[in-house]
């Protein structure tokens, strides 16, 4: 499960599994408190070994951290949580939180491919047609196989649904909330589009994946409606 020197992956696994059983008894102090203990060990692992397992299993800490806090009430944290483990997700994604990228990085990131012979022609901006070429440039290269890149879209995905939805629920009531970038129609349709590209090309997520973010979806548009012109 982790590329973590041994001492740190034993201390990490261990505390992972307290704070997993801690959530499932809904015990949420004890587990914040082994949840915060494991990432100290996770971090000691990427100082000595910045390789990208270690940095999903801090994403993955940071994720479960602010469904945590959010029980707990701690929503302005939790939205921190959340923001933080979207960027460890976000540098991981293949695709940069692209929607138009997924079907690419599934393809097996050939450039032979028909399919990316069509989606180079199809990208009408200078931002995507960059990442198009970024993607070549940087997945091809360092060999990131087709059922990685799912699972790493799909994560980002996820990361960027809930990060939205708690970033809206905390700035409700913010004047300057209609002019945040991350907050545009957009990119908060963003994970939706990810996860039916997922759906249609890919094979390890289901519809339970595509209903979690669209629920989110709905819920964030939900609040925003509500606002106050």
């Amino acid at each position: 499960m982790f590329n973590l020197m041994r001492s740190d992956r034993r201390n990490a696994q261990r505390l992972i599994r307290r704070s997993d059983r801690a959530i499932a008894a809904g015990q949420w102090p004890a587990a914040l408190a082994a949840n915060e203990a494991a990432e100290h060990a996770v971090r000691a692992a990427i100082a000595a070994a910045d390789v990208p397992q270690n940095q999903r299993v801090l994403g993955s800490l940071l994720y479960n951290r602010a469904m945590i806090l959010e029980r707990l009430d701690r929503a302005d944290r939790a939205a921190a949580a959340a923001s933080d483990s979207l960027k460890v997700y976000h540098d991981l994604d293949p695709t940069w939180g692209s929607p138009k990228l997924v079907r690419l990085a599934l393809a097996g990131l050939q450039p032979q491919n028909s399919y990316m012979r069509e989606l180079s022609q199809a990208l009408r901006t200078s931002a995507e047609e960059q990442r198009y070429r970024m993607l070549l440039d940087i997945a091809i290269p360092h060999g990131i196989e087709p059922t990685e890149a799912e699972e790493r879209i799909g994560q980002a995905a996820d990361a960027r649904s809930r990060s939205q939805r708690l970033q809206v629920l905390t700035r409700a009531d913010d004047s300057n909330l209609d002019q945040d970038l991350f907050l545009t129609d957009t990119n908060l349709a963003a994970p939706v589009l990810a996860y039916q590209q997922l759906l249609a090309y890919g094979y390890r997520y289901t519809s339970a994946d595509l209903d979690r973010v669209q629920t989110r979806h709905t819920e964030i548009r939900r609040i925003l409606h509500r606002r106050p012109e």
